[in-house]
């Protein structure tokens, strides 16, 4: 019991230190541009960081689920710039200053977003082609309808609504809190709740862990990649 107590201990001061070198590489980023930038420490380029950050954390969460069943996305990008590209033209279409042009751009962005993954998922999932291959032609793909969708030319979206949530931002008292990062806390508290009450959270791991044995233990392998994307 007590060799178990050491083997433990020993394992959170492992981690302890890595999340310390992590926090230690960060902090040394900030004194470095601090000083070979010109008011660094400014709010409003915290703010920009903050709000450029939580955009790719909301898209790291979707990536760690992929990666914690062994696989991997490597068109999550690509399909962000689709969705984005959707969700552009449906505002457009059905009113650039409306509230239900917010709401139908958003739902036409998780749709695009939803059907790459369920393409991707089928994919690696059922038909158990390399995630690596899959995602890559896929990226590839996305970027091509981008292209076809916007003309390769910016689309300009002036809805306040839509903006409002990408743009947005509160004055806490001269703190600046960007309306993303609200999505983001959403979305990592989301994300953890359901892994960890869940058995479809849980079983990510088996999967992960070794796939064979999940399947053996009456995990269904294939439909949780599936989801999982």
């Amino acid at each position: 019991m007590r060799q178990l107590d050491k083997a433990v201990k020993k394992r959170l001061s492992k981690e302890q230190k890595r999340y310390l070198f992590l926090g230690a590489i960060i902090l040394a980023f900030f004194i470095l541009f601090s000083i070979r930038i010109p008011n660094f420490f400014q709010l409003v380029t915290i703010t920009n960081l903050v709000r450029q950050s939580a955009v790719i954390l909301i898209l790291s969460i979707g990536m760690m689920l992929v990666i914690l069943t062994g696989g991997i996305d490597l068109s999550v990008g690509a399909t962000m710039a689709l969705s984005g590209a959707a969700a552009a033209v449906t505002i457009q279409t059905v009113g650039e200053q409306s509230v239900a042009g917010a709401a139908a751009g958003m739902a036409a962005a998780l749709l695009v977003g939803a059907l790459v993954g369920a393409v991707n998922g089928y994919l690696c999932g059922y038909l158990e082609i390399s995630p690596f291959m899959v995602t890559l032609a896929m990226q590839t793909l996305t970027r091509g309808l981008t292209m076809m969708i916007t003309d390769g030319s910016r689309i300009v979206v002036k809805n306040q609504a839509f903006n409002w949530l990408g743009g947005g931002q509160w004055n806490l008292g001269g703190f600046i809190v960007p309306h993303v990062s609200l999505v983001l806390v959403i979305v990592v508290a989301a994300a953890l709740f359901w892994m960890r009450n869940f058995s479809m959270g849980i079983k990510l791991y088996a999967v992960g862990g070794n796939k064979t044995a999940a399947y053996a233990s009456g995990i269904p392998v294939k439909f949780q990649v599936f989801q999982t994307y």
